[in-house]
């Protein structure tokens, strides 16, 4: 009997060291597409046997450790810390940080040899300043991609140094304490990018294209860019050309995609304002478009907006029609609902565009129906809220990171302000309140919840 529960015991350990080794490949699977950026080589993973390196990133290859696996292997947050783990090796990789390249010392004890030999190349300030942009590398990655990297990151270093018996002081790199205070100066940073990241979806769903344009610009700026911050700040400068367009195109509804999720890699972009002319902003959307595709030449949101932006820079049915015909990467669906919106901006009968609308998805039917004017009374959900128009003009609140935005918690609810534009997250109790059941449809979904946007002005 003794020796059955031996074995059993045995198996089941086997099974969970198992378990999170394969659950180390799914992490690593999620933060490249997280990053998303197949412009550069792709690296691959690597477990290693050896015990003396933890995790090291070599030869276009992130390698980790059993041991290191072992180590966190059904403890709480085991996610969370493998993530950071393999974001900061990828980093290394993703940001071109020469001075780790090949050298297969991660946080291994011999990397004092490695740094003396190479002294006189890289200083302990270009050093410490490429562990503090891994560091935000792993924190952003990792949040967008659903791991919340930098909470566990301490706890992470500390069982690291600890099992491994890591030098807390290693002469012309990092010390222990050193690490912990990046990732401290780190974990706001991150958490304010991938908020203004949401916003800039929320923005873009609610209509309010100049404001969502400055959301994704701001994470530009911060040296962040993605092929979905590019698409969707396209999709900013194309939603708003297609607004101020004549009737009837201003109306209509286009088989644009939005992505919501965001990679991203270092690089700068050139902010460009929005004009009065509808013509110019299809072609800017176009020029934001083609970023995206330069990162991933396969991503299919790109692909399909960037041929709405064709499509509307052409003049004329025929062209359009024939435009249409020509494009490969559209179904029978999608060429159905490009055809109703070229019919309706050429003025045809509505007997044909409904013939031609039963091909099309929900779109077409959407544009077949006459806009109606909004009802919706606003000062009414604000209250369903326990919120008035007072509670969101007189807040005391704070500027996120450095941007214009700034956040308030009222009656324990984030609400976001941009010049008396507020975008109010709704918790999710009030959700199951049967008041709001008819009132939905009024609120923003997004993969992160749902949110009310209400202008003060």
């Amino acid at each position: 009997m003794k020796r059955i529960t031996l074995a059993l015991s045995l198996f089941s350990a086997f099974s969970q060291a198992q378990n999170c080794v394969d659950r180390v490949e799914e992490i690593f699977e999620d933060l490249i597409v997280g990053i998303g950026n197949n412009s550069i080589y792709r690296p691959s993973l690597e477990i290693s046997n050896e015990e003396g390196s933890v995790a090291y990133f070599s030869d276009y290859t992130v390698t980790i450790e059993i041991k290191l696996i072992n180590l966190f292997c059904g403890h709480e947050n085991f996610d969370d810390k493998v993530a950071y783990i393999l974001g900061h090796e990828l980093a290394h990789h993703y940001l071109s940080h020469s001075w780790m390249a090949n050298t297969g010392l991660g946080y291994s004890s011999s990397i004092g040899s490695f740094i003396e030999e190479n002294s006189t190349m890289y200083s302990k300030d270009q050093r410490k300043l490429s562990e503090s942009q891994a560091d935000l590398f792993a924190g952003f990655y990792g949040k967008i991609s659903g791991y919340n990297t930098l909470v566990n990151a301490k706890q992470a270093i500390k069982d690291v140094y600890e099992a491994y018996q890591l030098p807390k002081e290693i002469i012309g790199y990092p010390s222990y304490d050193e690490r912990l205070e990046i990732i401290d100066s780190k974990i706001d940073n991150a958490n304010d990018l991938a908020m203004i990241f949401e916003l800039g979806n929320v923005l873009l769903f609610g209509g309010e294209h100049e404001l969502s344009k400055y959301c994704y610009e701001f994470i530009l700026r911060d040296r962040f860019n993605s092929r979905e911050i590019y698409n969707n700040l396209g999709l900013a400068y194309l939603l708003y050309g297609i607004s101020i367009s004549e009737p009837p195109l201003s109306g209509l509804l286009f088989p644009v995609s939005i992505d919501q999720s965001t990679r991203a890699e270092v690089n700068l972009t050139r902010s460009a304002n929005f004009t009065d002319n509808p013509i110019q902003m299809f072609k800017s959307a176009l020029i934001q478009f083609k970023k995206a595709k330069i990162l991933d030449s396969k991503y299919q949101p790109v692909i399909q907006n960037e041929l709405v932006a064709m499509f509307l820079l052409l003049k004329g049915y025929k062209s359009r029609s024939d435009f249409i015909k020509t494009q490969k990467n559209l179904n029978s669906q999608s060429s159905a609902d490009f055809n109703v919106i070229n019919m309706i901006m050429d003025g045809r009968s509505e007997r044909k565009i409904k013939k031609i609308a039963k091909k099309g998805s929900k779109i077409s039917a959407l544009n077949l129906k006459e806009a109606q004017a909004s009802t919706t009374d606003y000062d009414s959900l604000l209250k369903k809220l326990e919120l008035s128009p007072m509670d969101l003009i007189m807040n005391s609140s704070k500027r996120i990171g450095d941007s214009k935005i700034k956040l308030s918690i009222i009656n324990k609810i984030q609400v976001f302000d941009y010049n008396n534009l507020y975008i109010i997250k709704v918790p999710e109790q009030f959700l199951k309140n049967p008041s709001f059941s008819e009132e939905k449809s009024n609120f923003i979904k997004t993969n992160k919840g749902l949110y009310l946007l209400y202008d003060s002005n």
